[in-house]
């Protein structure tokens, strides 16, 4: 009930069937029971007025909220693997108002420990990698932007690792 109530803005849940479940934990099929999901509930008239905008921008604690999910999933079933990848692959909509509102932007693996893990599937994304370096700490106006470039990696002998690292995302 209390789920029902959180996701009651923009959802309503349905039962998924058992055929429709493909498991990542290396079982053919699910176990008995019967399963529910949350899905958009938004007319497909009203999707496009309900997709990030300069008012009310994607946030990157939900797409850490997201993402870390099917993190969490992968560690757990390493049948899953690739999963995280796969749900920013499918997921569509993504655009430049996506913004930075961690709580420490440029300390994120304090309070999210797995923020490099995020932000190297997101820079793998084909609809993220690009806008992934568009993303600024909240601004105080769309006026005021200025997007961060990528640059170039660190090099140097002594910097090898360290450029392995940035190359992975973390």
């Amino acid at each position: 009930a209390a789920t029902d109530r959180r996701e009651s803005a923009g959802y309503r849940r349905c039962q998924i069937e058992r055929s429709d479940i493909r498991m990542m934990d290396g079982r053919s099929e699910p176990p008995e029971g019967v399963f529910w999901a949350y899905i958009n509930n938004f007319p497909p008239e009203r999707i496009p007025d309900n997709i990030p905008s300069r008012q009310f921008p994607m946030v990157q604690s939900y797409v850490d909220i997201c993402v870390n999910g099917c993190l969490e999933v992968e560690g757990k079933y390493p049948t899953a693997a690739g999963f995280a990848q796969l749900f920013v692959t499918t997921t569509d909509a993504w655009n430049e108002f996506w913004v930075n509102d961690r709580i420490y932007p440029r300390r994120p693996f304090i309070y999210r420990p797995t923020a490099s893990k995020i932000d190297a599937v997101l820079q793998r994304g084909d609809k993220t990698k690009d806008l992934f370096w568009e993303v600024e700490i909240e601004p105080a106006s769309w006026e005021d932007r200025k997007p961060v470039k990528r640059t170039a990696p660190p090099s140097g002998p002594a910097l090898t690792k360290l450029r392995a690292a940035w190359e992975r995302g973390g």
